[in-house]
């Protein structure tokens, strides 16, 4: 099922009552309410599966394809914003077949896991090929997660640990930070880098995005 309410211009059914939030309004008050009406739909749909006697069969990945930005980095909605609110995704696994699992998934994760995860929770195996993700239900490993903006030459970044590099190509520079101090992203730390290590990430992510153009 793909839930599309919740995209942007966030547009309600007439017949849906808004939720309000407190010190919320405007678009991202519309943005809630819209993640609210899928929020419910996924409620009945659960709720169908259950009733027709098929919960026990099932496992539900529930996730979204990006996050949202409504200006905290001066950027809106999702196609360039490299920043966390643009990355960073809702995701639960529900379903018998992870049961004994519970808590939560911790470490470096990308969507290109789902494939993997879906494949392990069925008892199949891949034997066309190498997935490029791993489960999600595996032991979280040290990797380096990539991301492109949707817009071509807008902006890359590049994480390792809860360092994150930032390149905006011609229109706003390379920038740095430290997510574990500086989970909002406000404070660049591009100067404390050398302007040497500063290019060898920039040709980086650069590479990674030219590689990831050709093999597809």
């Amino acid at each position: 099922f793909l839930t599309l309410t919740s995209h942007h211009d966030y547009k309600l059914p007439a017949h849906w009552r808004n939720k309000s939030w407190e010190d919320v309004d405007g678009r991202k008050g519309q943005y809630l309410a819209a993640v609210n009406y899928v929020d419910d739909f996924i409620g009945k749909l659960v709720d169908e599966y259950r009733t027709a006697g098929l919960l026990d069969n099932t496992v539900f990945l529930i996730y979204g394809d990006h996050g949202e930005g409504f200006g905290e980095h001066g950027r809106f909605q999702h196609d360039t914003v490299i920043y966390e609110e643009g990355l960073r995704i809702p995701m639960v696994i529900y379903g018998p077949s992870v049961l004994g699992r519970t808590g939560e998934v911790t470490g470096a994760r990308q969507q290109i896991d789902i494939l993997p995860t879906v494949v392990e929770l069925a008892g199949g195996e891949i034997t066309g090929g190498t997935p490029r993700g791993r489960s999600l239900l595996a032991d979280p490993i040290d990797r380096v997660l990539y991301h492109s903006c949707w817009r071509a030459h807008e902006c890359l970044a590049r994480r390792h640990g809860d360092d994150k590099f930032i390149d905006l190509y011609r229109i706003g520079g390379v920038h740095s930070y430290d997510l574990a101090a500086d989970a909002d992203e406000k404070h660049d730390k591009i100067s404390s880098l050398a302007s040497a290590e500063a290019d060898a990430l920039r040709d980086e992510v650069r590479t990674w995005r030219a590689k990831v153009l050709g093999r597809y």
